[in-house]
């Protein structure tokens, strides 16, 4: 499922179920194709579970103290707040945009993707991601980074990327 999500353009992955278990195993993935990973677990959890997911991932996101601001960190190194708080229904998500995306040439603010995500963030090549401006016009080679409803994360990508 991650690779049909995009993984091999993602730049960073969020395992935030409420199961520690696909958490890391979706961090893993995400590792193995390069991302920043961030892994939500409770520190309630078994001491020497917690610690190995500790130990094989970027951030590790304690949902009773973190919440979505914290995941946001985790993945983006960034300190503004977007999000109030992240649900098991949301996925956090980065993309670059290939050359043949249909949003290139167009500002984030006439990008539509409906009820079903939002664009957070947004960074040229090579530089950090920020907050953009509405007139922020979409360039081959960006960086976004999204906030979409599980169920509608193929459609928004399509959306985004078309069917590179």
């Amino acid at each position: 499922m991650l690779e049909q999500a995009g993984v091999d353009d993602a730049v960073a992955l969020g395992g935030l179920t409420g199961d520690p278990s696909i958490n890391f195993a979706a961090c893993l993935t995400g590792k193995q194709h390069g991302c920043r990973v961030a892994m939500r677990i409770s520190e309630d959890s078994n001491p020497n579970v917690y610690e190995r997911y500790e130990s094989d991932v970027d951030e590790v996101i304690d949902p009773e103290r973190l919440g979505a601001v914290g995941a946001k960190t985790a993945l983006l190194g960034g300190n503004f707040n977007v999000l109030d708080e992240l649900t098991e229904g949301l996925s956090l998500t980065s993309l670059s945009v290939p050359n043949t995306a249909p949003i290139v040439g167009q500002t984030v603010n006439e990008i539509e993707l409906g009820d079903h995500g939002r664009i957070y963030a947004h960074g040229r090549a090579n530089e950090p991601m920020t907050i953009p401006l509405p007139a922020t016009t979409v360039k081959r080679g960006d960086r976004l980074a999204l906030v979409v409803e599980h169920d509608n994360l193929m459609k928004v990508r399509q959306t985004l990327v078309g069917n590179s």
